[in-house]
């Protein structure tokens, strides 16, 4: 995900625990692009990564075992 959008889901923490049933709504590792130093989860498997998809990929699709990227 883009760094937008991770800002945002940490930004609303409450309103994502609400509809998600926790303030981190995934249970996956998450990569987040950005060439800035954001906050982390505590308890979310979340990497932070910047620059090209291309090189982040293998570890992605080897964290997903065979599901959806």
């Amino acid at each position: 995900m883009g760094s937008a959008t991770y800002e945002w889901i940490v930004r609303n923490g409450e309103r994502v625990a609400h509809e998600a049933g926790s303030a981190w709504p995934y249970a996956q590792s998450a990569w987040v692009f950005t060439r800035r130093r954001l906050p982390g989860v505590a308890g979310a498997d979340v990497r932070f990564v910047a620059g090209d998809v291309r090189p982040v990929h293998a570890a992605m699709a080897t964290a997903a075992a065979g599901r959806n990227v």
